[in-house]
């Protein structure tokens, strides 16, 4: 961000956020099994706590991205910026196309490949789709809110926050309630809202205290789990996924900018060693992040599927995340790899 010194919140917020993506796919089968269990509602807990890291993720780009005063060429663009995201993400799309298929998932053929164009891989890799539609049109939000003051930077949140959280939102539960298909608000919609969102934060709201910041989170979280309770207790039987594991809900929004505000002030300040294994845990969160679903699938292939018991779903999540993490250290110190798969 243009010279200005290095905020370590943003690096605390990636090293958590994909700790707790591995998390969110650690224990897929108690979405549907065990309802009522112990280690299901132990799960659930997780789950909602852990539901803030892809937003997060979103937000931390915009912040970075959208708020320094240079703005992104469109030949550099394309040059260097969509590259370094595109390589990676199509070298692991093509590893796990060639993994589903030693797995017996899908079979080896041309439309194995050609489908990549309109469904990921496996199904984390979808985050990349949204982060690079959101990267083609960087340079316009760049001019865009660059020349927004903070009114009307908050009046595209709130469109956001009413037409792609709060009415879909609504619809979940009211029957045939919805907007006209007509209603098209392309740039406030979906994950670009966070991506603003992070942006607007680090810009205007970089002295909020942590008082504050826990208290957003937590009514987030309040509103998350009582949302999975209630869809729990009445078995609304909701088409979308449960509230619990949605990250277009208002509960999420509040407990994502809760958890955002938390580490984004820059109250923290750590020892020289400390802030380097921070920064290096933060470089190599994208590794984890395409190395820990084989890593999980090969944890279950022996053995180790989180299924007996809480304490057993524990050390699921904490083996894939070391392994993974290792993973991609080994191969951040490989240059050739690390230039094609991070």
């Amino acid at each position: 961000m243009g010279g200005q010194k290095r905020n370590i919140g943003y690096d605390l917020i990636r090293f958590v956020a994909i700790f707790m993506v591995v998390i969110l796919h650690s224990y897929e089968k108690s979405l549907s099994e065990n309802i009522g269990t112990p280690i299901w509602i132990f799960d659930v807990v997780l789950q909602i706590i852990s539901l803030v890291a892809v937003p997060m993720f979103f937000m931390v780009s915009g912040a970075l991205l959208l708020s320094g005063e240079k703005e992104t060429e469109i030949n550099v663009l394309y040059k260097k910026r969509i590259p370094k995201q595109a390589i990676p993400f199509l070298a692991w799309s093509v590893i796990y196309v060639f993994a589903r298929v030693a797995m017996g998932k899908i079979s080896l053929s041309v439309k194995a490949f050609t489908s990549l164009l309109y469904e990921p891989a496996y199904y984390q890799l979808w985050f990349m789709y949204s982060l690079l539609a959101i990267y083609l049109i960087l340079p316009i939000l760049q001019t865009l809110l660059k020349h927004c003051d903070k009114k009307k930077t908050e009046y595209i949140l709130i469109l956001w926050f009413v037409f792609s959280i709060v009415v879909p939102f609504a619809s979940r539960y009211i029957p045939g309630f919805k907007l006209s298909e007509h209603v098209d608000l392309v740039l406030c919609e979906g994950y670009i809202g966070y991506f603003i969102l992070g942006h607007y934060l680090n810009k205007y709201k970089q002295a909020v205290k942590l008082g504050s910041a826990l208290v957003t989170w937590a009514v987030g979280i309040v509103a998350i789990a009582l949302g999975a309770y209630i869809e729990y207790r009445y078995s609304l039987g909701v088409s979308e996924r449960p509230v619990y594991y949605a990250y277009l809900v208002p509960g999420t929004v509040f407990a994502s900018i809760g958890a955002f505000l938390i580490f984004q002030n820059k109250r923290y300040t750590l020892k020289d060693k400390a802030q380097k294994a921070v920064i290096m845990l933060s470089e190599l969160s994208i590794g984890v992040y395409y190395i820990h679903f084989l890593v999980l699938r090969v944890l279950e292939a022996v053995g180790i599927r989180g299924e007996a018991g809480i304490l057993s779903l524990t050390i699921k999540i904490i083996l894939a995340y070391v392994i993974s993490l290792i993973g991609a250290f080994v191969i951040s110190k490989i240059p050739v790899v690390r230039k094609i798969l991070l």
